[in-house]
């Protein structure tokens, strides 16, 4: 079967399916979105996950199905199939593998779905893993995110952007292994042999504003942190690693994953929950009420007290140096997915006082501390 779909306004036929859902005997459950289902399956001798979407994607089985407009699962999919399908762009460790698709029926309703089989990534996602009880060393979280980072470097090099960095996006395992999934959102900004001729400015800038973190801006800008051409008014991602730049409806780049990247990393090390006050804030957000915020005169409030980490003094200060550079409001201040990579590798110690060895479960910090992260409180 062969359906044609549309993404971002071109068509693109979707090709012949590669493997019939038959063929895997599957197994527990990994996860569950918005569009899709993950499982574990056994595929003859190796083991893989099976990306199951559960909203029929196509009205019917002809040949030419026209993708309705609004119909984000299908797009999700036929984008995830059209990144993993791209020569080279997810061959990288910490990145997982398309392996095959396929169509089936969804239980529900008619129509035609589709399945992705990934290569299966050991471990549980971290989001589950920060709500289980067990302490998290800060050696541990220092390679989780080291991980997100060159998965991210590695993406961001080919001209794309994740778009959807997030804990429960993050396959980690206890020894330290970490995989970026879900590359539905992905989007590609720009093609590696035309990045080369990005302004020199750019670099500069950068160069100047991530100078007191001692960090140094990359000889070439391929993946220059002030490239953000696309769509303003494309308001994506999940909050709280919703960048800036996104709710403001301006354009955006690769240095929103940066961003998600210091919130997931805030998460790690703080196992903190939003604060009741963001239950309003993040349904304005996602309706699209930025100008709200600003005529109301809680713009400033929002990205001065709930946008900025606030940092437990027994960190360790390259976790904390990296956090900080990660969560810059304005864009180009930001480090590279590459640029985070060396400071998290040059500051990959950890602190070997027993005290401080573990992150504590839940979240909970020592009470006389708790001051500290209300006055700089914001969301998880």
């Amino acid at each position: 079967m062969v359906a044609l779909v549309v993404i971002h306004g071109a068509p693109e036929v979707l090709p012949e399916a590669s493997v019939k859902l038959e063929a895997f005997t599957l197994g527990e459950s990994i996860g569950r979105g918005a569009f899709a289902s993950v499982v574990k399956a056994r595929w003859g001798e190796s083991l893989v996950a099976v990306k199951r979407w559960h909203v029929a994607l196509i009205a019917s089985e002809s040949i030419r199905v026209p993708l309705e407009p609004d119909s984000e699962a299908y797009e999700c999919f036929a984008n995830e199939l059209r990144v993993c399908s791209l020569e080279g762009v997810t061959e990288h460790v910490n990145l997982v593998r398309l392996m095959g698709f396929g169509y089936i029926a969804p239980r529900l309703g008619s129509g035609i779905a589709g399945f992705l089989v990934m290569e299966a990534a050991e471990g549980v996602d971290l989001r589950r893993r920060l709500r289980d009880a067990r302490a998290i060393s800060f050696e541990q979280c220092s390679m989780w995110i080291t991980g997100l980072a060159r998965a991210l470097s590695h993406l961001h090099s080919r001209g794309f952007v994740h778009r959807d960095v997030k804990p429960s996006n993050l396959m980690v395992r206890e020894e330290g292994e970490a995989k970026l999934v879900d590359y539905g959102l992905a989007v590609q900004l720009f093609l590696p042999a035309a990045s080369a001729t990005a302004s020199a400015t750019s670099a500069t800038a950068s160069a100047t504003s991530l100078a007191a973190d001692g960090l140094h801006a990359p000889s070439t800008t391929r993946e220059g942190p002030l490239l953000t051409r696309f769509q303003a008014d494309a308001q994506v991602g999940v909050y709280p690693f919703m960048a800036p730049e996104v709710y403001r409806k301006q354009p955006w780049g690769q240095p929103i994953d940066v961003w998600a990247t210091g919130m997931t990393l805030y998460q790690v090390l703080a196992r903190c929950r939003a604060p009741p006050v963001l239950a309003a804030l993040k349904a304005a957000v996602f309706e699209s009420a930025w100008e709200w915020l600003c005529s109301c005169g809680l713009a400033a409030f929002y990205e001065r007290r709930l946008c900025q980490p606030g940092l437990h003094p027994r960190w360790p200060s390259g976790l904390s140096r990296a956090l900080v550079a990660c969560r810059r409001l304005a864009p180009a201040a930001r480090p590279t997915a590459e640029q985070l990579v060396r400071l998290l590798e040059s500051n990959s110690e950890a602190s070997t006082d027993d005290e401080s060895s573990g992150l504590r479960p839940r979240g909970l910090l020592p009470a006389e501390l708790s001051g500290v992260l209300v006055e700089h409180a914001h969301g998880c």
